[in-house]
């Protein structure tokens, strides 16, 4: 099933229950950031890209700073060493270059949209990051959030797991940037949640049947700038479709969320 909500918050309804039931896949709420924040934000990556740049999707796009689903294991630990390290400075930068209350702003978005949970950061973990992706290259790979924790480094792993309910996983960004073409979110039916993905593009059915992930039942998203998505990027496979050659790169600040593990409000981290 692949059904999403595109409308102002205003209209919007309670969609975390219904995203966990199946009944609506994500939501793409407009007119989330004034026109005058986007700039501000995208003003504020300038200084910050010369600190906390990572590679992203391999030369795809990049992050600032890391996420933790860069953290493979089979990456050396310095880079969990990093991701740790660079939190403080970044958080503390990208608050004073955007005149503080950053965080602040981002909280009090979600928890307009995800009434009437409560939300707060996941403790110890970055709470949101850019994301870029280049116009031109590859876009993101295919993947399904819900995969990534067992091939992080156990240590943040570990973290997560002990805090959230991970069967309960979605992704959250605002737009700052959007390609005149391309740059869609490209979503999976839940049909194929579990199905393995052995190749770039190729899915393998608990059968065994294989299955060719630009056949399967899809659907594109746009998200408008200013505009908020939230989805359920952990049971679903998806992609970020290139921006096409010679457009605007697509830009985004966000994170993952899902509902903690004892205390049934949601957190969030990136």
């Amino acid at each position: 099933m692949l059904k999403f909500h595109h409308c102002p918050v205003v209209h919007l309804g309670p969609i975390v229950d219904k995203m966990l039931e199946g009944s609506l896949t994500g939501a793409v709420i407009e007119d989330m950031l004034a026109p005058e924040t986007v700039q501000q934000l995208l003003e504020l990556m300038v200084p910050l890209n010369g600190r906390f740049r990572t590679d992203l999707n391999h030369g795809n796009g990049f992050s600032l700073p890391g996420m933790f689903g860069q953290l493979h294991k089979h990456q050396h630990m310095h880079a969990v060493e990093d991701y740790f390290n660079d939190i403080g400075p970044f958080v503390q930068d990208a608050e004073e270059l955007f005149g503080g209350g950053l965080q602040s702003l981002l909280e009090k978005a979600l928890t307009r949209v995800l009434v009437p949970y409560s939300i707060q950061p996941l403790a110890t973990l970055l709470p949101f990051s850019f994301r870029v992706v280049f116009a031109g290259m590859g876009g993101l790979s295919l993947h399904k959030d819900g995969d990534l924790l067992p091939i992080i480094h156990q240590s943040v792993e570990e973290l997560i797991r002990t805090t959230i309910d991970p069967d309960t996983m979605m992704s959250w960004f605002f737009t700052l940037q959007q390609p005149e073409r391309g740059g869609e979110l490209w979503v999976a039916d839940s049909s194929y949640g579990q199905h393995l993905k052995i190749a770039n593009t190729t899915l393998q059915a608990p059968d065994g049947t294989l299955t060719d992930a630009t056949r399967t039942d899809h659907i594109k998203v746009c998200t408008p700038v200013g505009s908020l998505l939230v989805f359920r990027g952990g049971n679903h496979w998806h992609s970020v479709v290139p921006p096409a050659i010679g457009c605007r790169d697509r830009i985004t600040i966000g994170g993952f969320m899902a509902l903690h593990r004892t205390e049934g409000h949601i957190v969030y981290w990136t």
